[in-house]
């Protein structure tokens, strides 16, 4: 004998999880990412690639010629470098480390201020990578400056989830800088974070590097930015504590 469940009107059906539960502005900056990397590999011609890099990548020497006129691509790129890759084992490592802390702090900013937060922190992370390669004519990609940022905003919330509807999203208050800075974990990650980086930066080794010179100052000045300037972002819900 079968036993049948019988729901009135007032019974709630609970939700399903969705397959997927990556917040939309990530989704959207990950298929940009990729996307973008997929045409360069598979569709454009090298010597157009070439192009894409000179005008996408960002170029500290550009700024030498200030005298002589800045071109468009100089304020351009200081975020549209953040979008190109050097291979795939670069930006699935970028994406991979997107999902990670990008997710739940889209969550709790909203997808319009996540993007912005991103701009800043790529933004930012370029003026790093500036300052300490004023000459340097090698060009500098990948969104890892970005991704630095969000790192840096987790650190700043301390870590903490709220674990709600819809996904994880970190709390709803945001401990004072002082408070942040007395948080043991908080201080073991950025201790941990900046030694590791300035080992990167002078062994040159990196997941999907391929060899490549490791923008390392850009990496610490995405992380400041995330740290020092999240509470630029918080919607009215959030407020510092």
């Amino acid at each position: 004998m079968t036993d049948n469940k019988v729901l009135n009107a007032d019974t709630e059906i609970p939700a399903r999880e969705p397959a997927i539960n990556i917040p939309f502005s990530v989704l959207s900056l990950i298929a940009l990412c990729l996307g973008i990397h997929a045409i360069r590999t598979y569709v454009l011609a090298q010597g157009t690639d070439y192009e894409v890099l000179f005008y996408g990548a960002f170029i500290s020497l550009r700024y030498a010629a200030a005298d002589t006129g800045w071109t468009i691509e100089a304020f351009t790129s200081t975020l549209t470098y953040s979008f190109l890759h050097a291979n795939f084992g670069h930006v699935f490592n970028n994406v991979l480390w997107l999902v990670v802390f990008g997710s739940p702090l889209a969550r709790t900013l909203g997808g319009f201020r996540f993007l912005m937060f991103w701009a800043l922190a790529a933004i930012i992370a370029a003026g790093f990578h500036y300052a300490s390669n004023v000459m340097d004519p090698t060009p500098m990609i990948g969104a890892s400056g970005a991704v630095s940022g969000m790192m840096g905003a987790a650190a700043r919330f301390g870590f903490r989830m709220n674990r709600g509807a819809g996904g994880n999203a970190f709390v709803s208050h945001v401990p004072a800088l002082v408070d942040a800075l007395r948080n043991r974990s908080v201080l073991m990650f950025l201790g941990v974070y900046l030694v590791t980086n300035f080992l990167v930066g002078y062994s040159g080794f990196t997941p999907g590097g391929n060899g490549a010179n490791i923008a390392w100052q850009a990496h610490i000045g995405g992380l400041v930015a995330g740290f020092f300037l999240i509470s630029l972002f918080l919607p009215r819900r959030i407020s510092l504590s």
